[in-house]
């Protein structure tokens, strides 16, 4: 959650990966610009290893609510899980998920 959100929320992963873009193994899957809940947002999967939990799928839902804070949703899971389960939940979360 950012407070008074500066820039959009796919500026805001593209300047992220430019540090998660150094982590060993690191492969983006997808980045791009999308609407959730109605709102201006980005979406950001990727793999990558993280040093001490060996390899890792992750998947980031970023938006910025009407009040300007930005949320950001986020999953991973070792890579060499079933994927489709770990889609699914963030489905879920994604789709129960509201700002009161």
């Amino acid at each position: 959650m950012t407070p008074g959100a500066a820039q959009s929320s796919l500026d805001h992963f593209v300047q992220l990966e430019q540090t998660v873009g150094q982590f060993p193994d690191y492969v983006r899957i997808v980045l791009q610009g999308n609407v959730y809940q109605g709102r201006d947002g980005a979406v950001w999967e990727f793999t990558y290893t993280d040093p001490q939990r060996g390899p890792r799928h992750a998947i980031d839902q970023a938006f910025i609510a009407s009040n300007g804070t930005e949320y950001a949703i986020y999953m991973s899971s070792p890579a060499q899980e079933d994927w489709t389960t770990t889609q699914q939940r963030f489905d879920t979360v994604l789709n129960t998920f509201m700002v009161k």
